[in-house]
């Protein structure tokens, strides 16, 4: 893929992100007109991007057109702004999703595309007012020919094409011409750019309106030009390009032949002038300075005349301007020039090409934003989690110079570079950290549409609350957001909110409210997804557990309303009464809890029955760079998250208190659930009487709880690495991470162990 494919397929998801955020806003205020004119834009701009790549994206480049067209009518006050406009604009929006997906993987569009993009082009246009009520006239009155008086003035060489072009003599073309205002950049206007917009181009041109100045007189900032354009589509989609500058335009729709009349092509002789005096260009001597000046103007000459009327040698020149190119010399042009014969029958018209018209505006130092692929970044990462391994190496190697061979200054010279490295490595860590962040709007942005949609589908009335879309976060957490988010937000909508009768039943406003909010909280970041619906009856829920076969009669009955709401995340569990495309499987809850638990997250869930309910989502900033505490137990090393550390304290063994054989202490006039490591993985445990146990109190599945474990070391960076293999499948285990002294550390997932002990 080239890169600027790679290029057009960002942006164009850009913009057309951007489009799909404006139309939902349009359709609750139509009379927005800023937001209308930014989905303009950015539909005119996909438009004119794709047509970089035509005739491969053609369709892609129709669709777009056919929409921004659409979004005219409404911009122009020509009509309103409907529901059946937002719901056709967002089909294209989807449509050209899916078509940006396919260009990616396969760097063509779908085999159904001329379907699919006919049908859709079809229906924008269908919805515009008067469509198809005005077809164009090929009648000329004195009128209309007083007005057409300024095409006499028109330059030949402007007409040569249409004869290469071999159009039908009733062929209707738009013809412009085009003076910019000699101050047009001043006031943001492109006119080459423009110009590369207009559709179903034929020919193009431009000339000086006078004289150049040369030395210091040349102001490159005064535009002295006037441009000419023939074009086969419709007059208003042309007109539409130049309605912000319409006093400097002249535009004329008219059947080619009435054109062409009294016109006379450029002549064959003049042909063989230019390509004469090409050659004796190419046959002077040259510096290498000077053939890296001369030679892009000469081929631009060449291929610019052999493309109007030598198209299939096209092939043979680009062969030997590569060589070129290679050589830095004219010798294989010079031999391309010489096989070429100028007495050639006339050529036949050649299949038009996509062209790129680009032009350089503005200070280069203006750009403050530079797009990086994101194995870039994460390369970057990858190498700063080294770094936390070598750094880590540095204090064994201080207590080996100290404790083996006695080098006390030495060890105390690599601590001092410890330290300096320390620094180092954690500005360099928290700096790609910053690259690698997202505002967590970017997860949030999908939203407002799936509320629109499914809302519509499920006939209730919803209003969706977004707030604290700038909360950032690593993006591997971002991305591991969405599929949660999904499922919460259908949940929802389609358990959670009532029909609008209901509500009203209830006392309630009809339309019912999702809210989304995201904050940081020290170093997490916390997402909450709210609703005013019915809540979750637990009642229900347990009776649901219980026919399932989730829970036992006993379990049943000595529930608690908590416990009981907290079984919708069970596998399997679902309180639907028939399966649909939103709900009912089974799935959905379970898969939320593990995917976030799955990162070192926590899901917790408080409803209140008539009232809502309240999904909490808590996940870390980041899982490049983990902080742990190293403990001993039987022997071994293993790590536990600082974040999820509140303390470390120890106990006498005799204050120890059994309940139901389970142990728990008191701390501080709160009583804590306890439990030995050892036992948790699998270990004998000897319960020694009158000592001191090391004790962690530690936070799991959103409590408090003490973990005996042989000791407490010291607190170490990691990259946290996932279990892979046959230790894929192990429970209890974050992962594991590479120590400094060369000994792997396995992570400690507390919530699993803690839940199975």
């Amino acid at each position: 893929m080239t890169p600027l494919l790679q290029q057009f397929i960002a942006e164009g998801r850009e913009l057309l992100e951007k489009s799909g955020a404006g139309i939902l806003v349009l359709e609750k205020d139509p009379a927005d007109n800023r937001t209308i004119n930014e989905v303009f834009r950015a539909l005119h701009t996909l438009k004119g991007s794709s047509g970089l790549f035509d005739p491969e994206f053609a369709f892609l480049t129709k669709v777009a057109h056919a929409g921004e067209d659409l979004l005219s009518e409404a911009r122009n006050g020509r009509q309103p702004f409907s529901h059946d406009m937002a719901d056709a604009l967002l089909a294209t929006m989807d449509l050209l999703n899916q078509w940006l997906d396919a260009i990616e993987r396969d760097q063509q569009l779908p085999s159904d595309a001329a379907q699919r993009g006919e049908s859709l082009a079809a229906t924008l246009r269908g919805l515009m007012a008067g469509a198809n009520k005005e077809a164009p006239t090929t009648k000329s009155t004195p009128e209309a020919e007083k007005e057409e008086e300024w095409l006499n003035e028109l330059p030949a060489t402007l007409f040569t094409p249409l004869y290469a072009a071999h159009l039908q003599e009733d062929t209707l073309v738009t013809v412009v011409s085009y003076q910019p205002d000699s101050g047009c950049f001043f006031m943001g206007e492109d006119p080459l750019f423009t110009l590369s917009q207009v559709p179903e181009l034929v020919s193009f041109i431009l000339m000086p309106t006078v004289a150049w100045n040369c030395g210091g007189e040349f102001d490159p900032f005064d535009c002295r030009l006037h441009f000419y354009v023939i074009s086969t589509a419709p007059r208003q989609q042309v007109a539409e390009l130049f309605q912000y500058v319409e006093q400097q335009v002249k535009i004329s729709h008219l059947p080619v032949q009435r054109l062409l009349n009294n016109r006379q092509m450029v002549s064959r002789e003049l042909l063989i002038q230019v390509l004469k005096e090409q050659k004796e260009v190419l046959d002077m001597p040259m510096t290498p300075a000077e053939w890296v000046h001369v030679f892009p103007s000469t081929i631009q000459i060449l291929r610019y005349t052999l493309s109007q009327y030598m198209p299939a040698i096209l092939g043979s020149l680009d062969v030997a301007v590569k060589q070129s190119e290679k050589e830095k010399g004219f010798a294989p042009l010079r031999c391309f020039m010489e096989n070429l014969s100028l007495t050639d029958k006339p050529p036949q018209p050649a299949k038009r090409e996509g062209g790129e018209v680009a032009a350089e505006t503005g200070d280069k130092g203006a750009i403050r934003t530079l797009k990086v692929d994101n194995s870039r970044i994460d390369r970057l990462m990858e190498l700063a989690g080294e770094l936390v391994v070598a750094k880590n190496a540095m204090p064994y190697l201080a207590q080996m110079a100290l404790h083996n061979y006695g080098a006390k200054d030495l060890s105390s010279r690599i601590m001092e570079s410890y330290g300096q490295m320390n620094r180092l490595v954690e500005e360099v860590q928290s700096s790609i950290l910053q690259v690698r962040m997202l505002p967590v709007g970017t997860v949030f942005q999908r939203f407002p549409r799936l509320v629109r949609d499914t809302s519509r589908k499920l006939d209730k009335q919803v209003r969706l609350v977004m707030e604290g879309e700038e909360t950032e976060a690593d993006k591997n957490i971002i991305e591991i957001l969405s599929e949660p988010l999904i499922h919460l937000v259908r949940n929802s909508l389609d358990h959670g909110l009532e029909a609008p009768d209901e509500r009203l039943n209830n006392g309630k406003q009809p339309q019912g409210e999702i809210r989304l909010v995201a904050r940081q909280e020290s170093d997490r970041v916390v997402i909450e997804v709210r609703d005013d619906g019915r809540g979750v009856d637990p009642q229900r829920v347990k009776s649901k557990a219980l026919a399932k076969g989730l829970i036992t009669r006993e379990t049943h009955d000595a529930m608690s309303d908590h416990d009981a709401v907290q079984l919708i995340f069970a596998p399997g569990f679902s309180t639907a009464e028939q399966v649909s495309d939103l709900s009912g499987r089974g799935v959905g809850m379970d898969a939320v809890r593990a995917a976030v638990s799955a990162v070192g997250g926590v899901v917790t869930l408080e409803s209140q029955k008539g009232v809502g309910s309240m999904i909490r989502l808590e996940l870390p900033m980041t899982m490049a760079v983990t902080r742990v505490m190293l403990v001993e137990e039987g022997g071994s090393l293993y790590g536990v998250p600082l974040d999820q550390v509140a303390e470390t304290v120890r106990i006498p063994a005799h204050t120890i208190h059994r309940i139901h054989n389970k142990e728990s202490i008191i701390l501080r006039e709160r009583v804590l659930p306890l439990f030995r490591l050892g036992r948790l993985l699998g270990q004998q445990v000897k319960e020694e009487e009158g000592i001191e146990l090391s004790v962690l109190v530690v936070r799991a599945a959103g409590h408090l709880f003490g973990l005996v474990v042989g000791g407490f070391q010291k607190g170490v960076d990691i990259v946290l690495k996932p279990l892979e293999g046959i230790l894929a499948g192990v429970a209890g285990f974050n992962g594991a991470a590479l120590l400094g002294n060369g000994r792997v550390l396995l992570v400690l997932n507390l919530k699993e162990l803690i839940g199975r002990g």
